[in-house]
């Protein structure tokens, strides 16, 4: 995470939501490494996919490319140019492939996004009676232009996930004050819209929790072939071996609750056993390599005193605490604690 004097805090997300700014603001002829250095955000973060991005300074880059490409509704704008594989979000969407119905879908895409970021609190409201079900955004650090943005990419997402654009939600309502224009959001949302609201929320039809889901494993593949492929353009060797292949898969789902080698024999076209065999053939199991993800990824988190380590633990796909806390230990001789301790001292 980057560091500084200014905007300390211990809201995060992980900076995979910086995908695609890069492309917007050079699209419409601004700079984006001066943009992300004057908030504060280190520029190698608009590549790294696996380190985590201050949520306010996130939030005032929003704005400030607002203001600096004169793009008043630049966060829907932003959500509207990512593609339909959505690399901003993880995982997110890889979890429709082990759903039903769009409720199952929303459970574990909340789970996953509750380790993805805690700058936004994701909260599906349900009082089992309405017509409508709420889905609601609570962040202590408001912009509009962030809040507008997440909430358009959950609509996105939700339309894409349940197979139909045209499940549009019954109402959506904003904090902030009504901008002098709202015809993107009109066109968009396709809903009434309410602004100067008590909450930052998503209203939609019951009846679209049954709603079945657009996944399936034939599309899994796929999924996974772009995020591994995105990996290897970032590194300067890749010996294609299974084993690599593997830590490939598994970077990009930890803290997903899939790290299983049934799942990543299935992205990867393989069965079970037959990955299970490639691996042993290599001198190592899946066992082995999803510890080696995990120990490396812990080693670059727990330099970073403001995320907790209960936090680091979710990110990994720890259950909880103690079982992160006992393999830290066998890994470095040290509780997780101890070691952060010892290395910022």
């Amino acid at each position: 995470m980057e560091r500084g004097p200014a905007a300390r805090t211990a809201t995060y997300i992980r900076s995979y939501a910086l995908s695609g700014f890069a492309d917007i603001v050079r699209s419409a002829g601004g700079d984006p490494v001066r943009m992300v250095r004057e908030v504060g955000i280190a520029a190698e973060l608009l590549d790294d996919v696996d380190r985590l991005v201050s949520w306010p300074r996130l939030c005032a880059l929003y704005e400030l490319a607002a203001r600096d490409l004169d793009r008043p509704d630049f966060g829907i704008e932003w959500s509207l140019s990512i593609p339909s594989h959505f690399p901003n979000v993880g995982p997110a969407v890889l979890l429709a492939n082990f759903a039903e119905t769009l409720e199952e879908w929303m459970v574990s895409a909340l789970r996953y996004w509750r380790n993805h970021t805690n700058g936004v609190i994701f909260q599906l409201c349900d009082d089992k009676i309405s017509e409508d079900v709420c889905f609601r955004f609570v962040s202590d650090h408001p912009s509009r232009q962030a809040i507008e943005s997440v909430i358009a990419q959950t609509v996105r997402i939700t339309r894409f996930v349940a197979n139909s654009d045209e499940k549009n939600p019954t109402l959506v309502r904003f904090r902030h004050p009504e901008p002098a224009a709202t015809e993107l959001h009109r066109s968009f949302f396709r809903c009434d819209l309410e602004f100067g609201a008590a909450h930052n929320e998503v209203l939609f039809r019951r009846e679209y929790l049954k709603l079945p889901v657009n996944g399936g494993l034939r599309r899994l593949k796929w999924l996974v072939d772009f995020y591994a492929r995105r990996r290897i353009r970032r590194i300067s060797t890749y010996d294609q071996s299974i084993a690599a292949t593997t830590r490939l898969v598994l970077r990009d789902m930890l803290s997903s609750g899939y790290c299983t080698v049934d799942f990543v024999a299935a992205s990867l076209g393989l069965g079970t056993k037959k990955l299970q065999r490639l691996l042993s053939q290599e001198g190592t199991s899946f066992s082995d390599v999803l510890d080696e993800v995990r120990r490396a990824m812990a080693l670059e988190l727990i330099a970073d005193e403001k995320i907790s380590i209960a936090r680091i633990a979710g990110l990994l796909d720890y259950a909880g605490t103690p079982p992160f806390t006992l393999a830290f230990r066998r890994w470095t001789g040290v509780s997780p604690s101890d070691f952060r301790r010892d290395k910022l001292t």
